[in-house]
């Protein structure tokens, strides 16, 4: 094993272990890993910042500006008013719901924006409700990410491949070519969660 080998496991090392234990921002670590790689000389300027030219990149920040103004206008908490008001207190509707309104946000914006948007409308329905947030949180979970394999801009695996097919000359995946599969998986999720999940979402209260 050669000194270069070496060394690159040991920065990929360091890397998952500040990126496990979060004892520094994520995006500062991922920010750094670049910057050891580039000052060590194991990438060039070009090779480093070739990423942020990608459409699949940009594609992905466009998903979180819009899920920020969402949040900042406070069209999510309306939401969870209006959800609330029209299906109550009743665990089974409330999951429903916010699984399909998570599965129909992340059709559109990045399923991991639409949880961030929607969670804390749901932690508002857990209070009105009376229910633990511990029970909506992970239908909410499952709701993105099943709602985002819906169409090509929901999920990053499904920006990146249709990227990857544009940049090889392949015809890429059009918005919607997905949403026979994905459809289908989001309406299975909210079935088997109703049916058979509920009964494994744990019950943790929040702090006071």
């Amino acid at each position: 094993m050669t000194l270069d080998i070496i060394f690159l496991l040991l920065v990929l090392v360091v890397m998952i272990f500040l990126l496990l234990t979060e004892k520094l921002p994520v995006e500062l670590t991922a920010f750094l890993g670049l910057v050891v790689l580039i000052v060590s000389g194991y990438l060039g300027p070009e090779e480093a910042f070739k990423g942020f030219g990608s459409s699949a990149v940009i594609t992905m920040l466009s998903m979180f500006i819009v899920s920020g103004g969402l949040f900042h206008t406070g069209l999510a908490d309306l939401i969870g008013s209006r959800i609330h008001a029209l299906v109550g207190s009743r665990e089974v509707p409330l999951i429903i719901a916010i699984m399909l309104l998570a599965g129909g946000l992340s059709t559109f914006m990045n399923n991991i924006a639409a949880a961030t948007v929607l969670m804390p409308a749901v932690a508002s329905m857990a209070r009105h409700g009376r229910l633990p947030a511990s029970r909506l949180f992970m239908p909410l979970s499952f709701g993105a990410i099943l709602g985002g394999t819906i169409t090509s801009v929901g999920t990053p695996p499904n920006i990146l491949t249709v990227s990857i097919l544009e940049e090889r000359g392949f015809e890429p995946f059009k918005l919607f070519d997905f949403a026979p599969i994905g459809a289908v998986f989001l309406l299975l999720g909210v079935c088997y969660m109703v049916i058979v999940g509920r009964r494994y979402l744990p019950y943790r209260q929040l702090p006071k």
